[in-house]
């Protein structure tokens, strides 16, 4: 195995780490903000004012998260008929290659409007109503997640060319 491709499937093993440990936490947190939510909307006739509010946001900041975790399981759906029935298996690999070079474009720039967005946000000073924290922090999700999904995308080129490269 090359350097190279050590060093890029250990920066993807990072990743996966990362993604693990900030899905379990949010989860964990967006699971018991409901429960406690449930149980004192029902038992104690109050429910928390913000846990909505909270778990709404917990979920985007998944959703964007998971398309990185996508990328590295490749489990996104797209459409490979022309892949598939008219190029030979042998060119598989680079219409892959085009594939997800094609992904990285469309990701970083929706990574720099993400954090251009976020940025304008946060100078509003806009907050949240239950809460009371920057909008700019849940705007975030999108930048976040999608630097991440960018360099899952990177990894997976760099890998796909090593292997094409190989005999």
């Amino acid at each position: 195995m090359s350097a190279l491709k050590k060093a890029v499937s250990a920066i993807d093993k990072g990743f996966g780490v990362i993604e693990k440990y900030i899905t379990a936490v949010a989860l964990v947190i967006f699971t018991i903000v409901i429960f406690c939510n449930v149980v004192g909307r029902y038992l104690l006739l109050s429910a928390i004012p913000w846990a909505e509010e909270l778990s709404r946001y917990l979920s985007i900041f998944l959703v964007f998260i998971a398309i990185s975790a996508g990328i590295k399981s490749d489990s996104h759906i797209g459409v490979d008929a022309v892949e598939t029935l008219l190029l030979p298996k042998r060119f598989h690999k680079y219409m892959d290659i085009i594939r997800f070079t094609v992904t990285l474009i469309f990701l970083v720039i929706s990574t720099w409007l993400g954090f251009h967005l976020t940025m304008q946000i946060g100078r509003m000073h806009q907050t949240s109503p239950a809460m009371q924290i920057s909008m700019a922090i849940p705007y975030s999700a999108l930048p976040i997640g999608l630097f991440m999904a960018s360099v899952r995308c990177l990894i997976r080129i760099i890998l796909l060319v090593i292997e094409s490269a190989q005999p």
